[in-house]
């Protein structure tokens, strides 16, 4: 499932709006569309944490978790999938620092979550 499908999905999920998560997240109508519709497919790591974590009320390292773990097929117990937010959540944290791209982050934690898995 695309960064936009998921985030439709949890934003249905808890009743909202485009309109309202894109108030909350500090974003345009056009720009949450966008990027629920897959206009927008890899969107920058800012745009994804106001999503998550002011449009959704959700930690975004818990947005990519969801992203990894369902591209990559894998069933975890949950005790693994917490080292693996906690582990996801420190290469947020780094990243927003540091400005790295969404791409080069997903990349580092689909590194983290195979060594993870395996």
């Amino acid at each position: 499932m695309s960064f936009g499908k998921r985030i439709k999905y949890l934003r249905k999920a808890k009743g909202l709006t485009q309109e309202e998560v894109a108030r909350r997240a500090g974003m345009s109508l056009k720009g949450m569309s966008d990027i629920e519709r897959g206009v927008i497919p890899d969107p920058h790591l800012s745009s994804l944490t106001k999503i998550a974590e002011r449009g959704l009320g959700i930690d975004v390292s818990e947005l990519l978790s969801m992203q990894l773990v369902e591209m990559k097929g894998f069933a975890i117990s949950d005790e693994k999938r917490e080292r693996i937010r906690k582990q996801i959540e420190a290469e947020v944290e780094a990243a927003k620092k540091d400005e790295v791209s969404t791409e080069e982050t997903a990349e580092k934690i689909m590194d983290e979550l195979i060594e993870a898995l395996t």
